[in-house]
């Protein structure tokens, strides 16, 4: 019971400007564009940094800002699960095709890359917040990481397999 005093204390306690910043208006990664002329890791920093920027003049500091990165992520992630779909039934079709059984070609190699893919991911992110920025906002920092490998991901996945989706 006193945890969820304190919980309920701490949340009406933020500031009602702070309680009404919503990251998702700050931020849509779908605009960084896959192949196209900038890097999408430094778009998804831009967006994610402006996004802080709003929200340390709205709103209170670390959640606010915390929010800009975990939307970044989401919205990233939304991403690859749609094209990694795509693949997905792409490669299992074709498997259809060839008369072979689900999973045991294009579809296995494109689920064996994506699992060994997101342990990359994770691991590499956790070693980007061990160094600098150890316990200073170390979610957000590894939320943004993890937003920025993922848009770099798709970019990837399109030019290793895109040709064969369209």
């Amino acid at each position: 019971m006193k945890f969820k005093i304190l919980v309920l204390t701490a949340l009406f306690s933020f500031p009602a400007s702070a309680q009404d910043f919503q990251a998702a208006d700050h931020i849509d990664i779908k605009t960084c564009s896959i192949g196209g002329g900038s890097s999408v890791a430094s778009c998804v920093e831009e967006q994610v940094s402006s996004c802080r920027v709003q929200a340390n003049q709205r709103a209170d500091g670390y959640f606010a800002e915390r929010a800009c990165s975990d939307v970044a992520f989401e919205q990233a992630d939304g991403l690859l699960n749609a094209f990694y779909g795509r693949a997905m039934q792409t490669a299992e079709e074709y498997e259809r095709g060839q008369g072979l059984a689900l999973g045991t070609m294009h579809s296995k190699y494109l689920r064996d890359s994506q699992r060994a893919w997101i342990d990359v991911r994770d691991a590499t992110c956790e070693l980007h917040v061990t160094f600098p920025d150890y316990n200073s906002g170390r979610d957000s920092v590894v939320a943004e990481c993890k937003a920025r490998v993922t848009m770099r991901r798709i970019e990837e996945l399109q030019f290793e397999i895109g040709e064969y989706l369209d």
